[in-house]
């Protein structure tokens, strides 16, 4: 598939995926041209509308255009232009948010709002990729993904919540902002504590199995209870040495 052009659908193996029951596995297509961008559906089942109207030939629409999938969800625009903000993060220092760990890019990927409020992240060819949590699983996305500030990303092993980046979008600067994000494999991590054991990388789930303590009984036990023991121990001493007198 052309980088200009993009697929949009309810398979995580779209181009957009837009994790909707309303939306078609493969709805409808986007396409980048010298004269603008044009819209297709691709025979979805609940249709592709433009300005109300539901479109059945290529139609050509610009980023503020109202453009609905299915009659219920607007389409998230991925592209940088025509944005209304765009935010990039990744390792390295020129990101607007950077995020220290080896796991991720150097321009990782970013976040692009588009002016009738969509928020989709686009991944920028990272390393490890970039994955959205659903439920308690996190699906890889294939070029981007339809998502909200409410989100949690993987990237490679780190997890990003979409709400630590919400204040560069609100216009605070990003000297302002905090910069980094926690490690997905924390034993402190949501995400640890309401997963099963079974859906996370062996290091999470050392991180969220309980560990059984090494202490022994009598080193763990209170001091009056120690105290007790002795002064017992010492009185049957007593008795049995007068006993033997």
């Amino acid at each position: 598939m052309s980088t200009n052009e993009w697929v949009f659908g309810s398979s995580p193996e779209s181009d957009v995926w837009v994790p909707e029951s309303t939306v078609s596995a493969s709805h409808c297509s986007l396409r980048k041209t010298s004269q603008g961008y044009r819209l297709r559906d691709l025979d979805s089942t609940n249709g592709t509308f433009v300005d109300g109207a539901k479109i059945r030939q290529p139609t050509s629409i610009g980023p503020e255009t109202h453009v609905m999938l299915g009659g219920l969800i607007t389409l998230p625009w991925p592209e940088k232009e025509g944005a209304s903000r765009v935010v990039r993060f990744g390792r390295g220092s020129q990101n607007d948010y950077v995020i220290d760990a080896p796991n991720v890019s150097t321009f990782h990927g970013e976040i692009v709002v588009g002016h009738s409020g969509t928020w989709v992240v686009v991944d920028l060819g990272s390393t490890n990729g970039i994955g959205l949590k659903q439920g308690r699983k996190f699906h890889v996305i294939r070029r981007a993904a339809m998502i909200s500030p409410n989100d949690t990303l993987l990237l490679g092993k780190t997890e990003l919540r979409v709400q630590d980046i919400t204040p560069l979008f609100r216009g605070t600067p990003a000297s302002d902002s905090v910069t980094g994000s926690r490690p997905a494999l924390s034993a402190e991590h949501p995400a640890v504590d309401n997963a099963s054991t079974d859906e996370l990388p062996q290091a999470a789930r050392s991180a969220a199995i309980p560990r059984l303590s090494t202490a022994t009984p009598l080193a763990s036990a209170p001091a009056w209870l120690l105290f007790g023991v002795g002064l017992l121990i010492a009185v049957l001493v007593y008795v049995w040495f007068v006993a033997l007198r």
